[in-house]
This record gives structure tokens, C-alpha cells and sequence, in this order.
């Protein structure tokens, strides 16, 4: 291709990479929570009953303007939790729940998504898992969307304790969330719920079912600082086959806040 060509063909492409170029970008500090929560077994002597400690941070937020932000919103870069536990019966600490994401965001202002999540959840025997994409639709329910589903999908493959095979899954999820203000600003409560139908080669394919109420009270008028308290119950049909029970009941509180511009 001859060199003015060339230029011809870089300059007719000018008119879709202008919005690219001139986005701004910000990256600053997100948020972060920590939480004390008590799990219980049902149908057990108590032998696995647990009390934890929970941290949830999201260290870096990213902004984008332009044609950036409507691809993509809300970024969040590398949000972590991690929850460390203590057995009641034998005193042992271990890392019971672990989860980093690439990126946290909305696609389109519409669905969030996660993408290339890896995790741990001794709760459910998995002892190291990756997910490609985990991917929601809101569907608001109310006007306002105070009562709001999110169906979506989780693809990715898990080790389960006991093994060293990899297992292939797919998930179809289907989230929800009720929630009001007692007082505006000040005092929320609600109801969150999640149904999980997994298919897992390797014989690890079952349901999972939870269902949490809480209330969250701001401590600040800048509404930067929350503290929360919460109680559950959480069902996994896939549990018992790895030697643990199928249903745990938990009560947490903590404190929550939001930082940055």
C-alpha cells in the first residue's frame, strides 16, 4: 500500500477512535467492610459450627467518560473478600471463603458482570474454582425497583476437596432483592434471596438455595459510613456427597463504608 494510501485509511478511522482517545479515565480508592458472623450446622452435634471473620474491599474504582462509559460503568478493579474462620469444637483457622475478580462492572448501564473470577468456598467443598463470566439481567419488578430480580449465568471449572480433577460447570441464577427505607437516608431493611441451578461433570450437579434479611443504618450525613446486621439460612444439595451438611444458618454484623470523590 502506498504511504498516502495509507494516511487516507488512518484518517477515515479518526471519527471512531476520537471518542476512545479523548475518555478520561480515574482510577481511586472504592470501598471496603468488615464483618463478624457466627455460622451454624443444621442436623449436626455441632462439630462444624464456626464464628468469622469477613473482609470485603474494593481497592480500585475505575471512571470512564465518552463512548468508555457506556460500555462500560460502575468499574471496580480487583474487588477481594475473604472470610477466615474458627471451629467452635476444635479451635482450627483456616481460609473458608476467598474471591477476586479481574473486574467488576456494568455493560451497557444495564447488566453487571464479573469477569475471570476466581474463588474459594470450603462451604461447599470447592477448594479452588475460576469463572470465565458471571454475567446478570435486573429485571425491576416495582417502579422505583425496590423489589428487583437478576437472572443470569456463572461459567467456569472448580477442584473439589478430596480430588484433584478439574469440573467443568454452568450455573443458570437467579437473584432477588426486596428492600425499603424505615427512615429515608438513614435506616434501610430487606430481603435478599438466590436460587443456583448447577450442572458440574464429575457428579457434582445440584441446586443451591439462600435467603438473608437485613438492615442497614448510616452513621454519617455524608452517608459514607453504614453499620449492618444480617441472618440467613443457605441450602447446597451437592454438599452432602463431599461429607457436609446440606443446610447452614448464619448471623453477621459489621461495619461498612465507601470512600473516594
Amino acid at each position: 500500500m502506498k504511504p498516502t494510501c495509507a494516511l487516507r485509511a488512518l484518517l477515515s478511522l479518526a471519527p471512531l477512535l476520537l471518542p476512545f482517545h479523548a475518555s478520561a479515565q480515574l482510577i481511586e480508592i472504592g470501598s471496603a467492610g468488615i464483618d463478624g458472623v457466627t455460622v451454624k450446622w443444621l442436623g449436626t452435634s455441632g462439630e462444624r459450627d464456626s464464628v468469622r471473620t469477613a473482609l470485603q474491599i474494593e481497592p480500585f474504582q475505575l471512571t470512564l467518560s465518552g463512548v468508555n462509559n457506556i460500555i462500560l460503568s460502575g468499574g471496580s478493579i480487583l474487588p477481594l473478600e475473604a472470610t477466615v474462620s474458627k471451629n467452635l469444637t476444635t479451635g482450627a483457622v483456616e481460609l473458608t471463603r476467598f474471591k477476586a475478580a479481574a473486574l467488576r462492572a456494568q455493560v451497557l448501564q444495564m447488566f453487571p458482570a464479573e469477569v475471570l473470577t476466581f474463588y474459594r468456598d470450603m462451604d461447599r467443598g470447592i477448594k479452588v474454582g475460576a469463572d470465565l463470566l458471571n454475567a446478570r439481567i435486573p429485571i425491576s419488578i416495582t417502579k422505583k425497583g425496590e423489589i428487583t430480580i437478576y437472572p443470569g449465568i456463572d461459567l467456569g471449572v472448580r477442584s473439589y476437596q478430596g480430588g484433584d480433577s478439574i469440573s467443568y460447570q454452568g450455573a443458570f441464577v437467579v437473584e432477588a432483592r426486596a428492600s425499603m427505607a424505615l427512615v429515608e437516608s438513614w435506616i434501610n431493611t430487606g430481603i435478599l434471596a438466590r436460587l443456583r441451578l448447577e450442572a458440574v461433570t464429575d457428579g457434582m450437579s445440584g441446586h443451591e438455595e439462600s435467603a438473608m434479611g437485613f438492615m442497614s443504618f448510616t452513621l454519617d450525613e455524608a452517608e459514607t459510613l453504614h453499620a449492618r446486621i444480617y441472618g440467613g439460612v443457605e441450602h447446597d444439595s451437592a454438599r452432602e456427597s463431599l461429607g457436609i451438611p446440606a443446610t447452614n444458618a448464619f448471623l453477621g454484623t459489621g461495619l461498612f463504608g465507601t470512600f473516594g470523590q
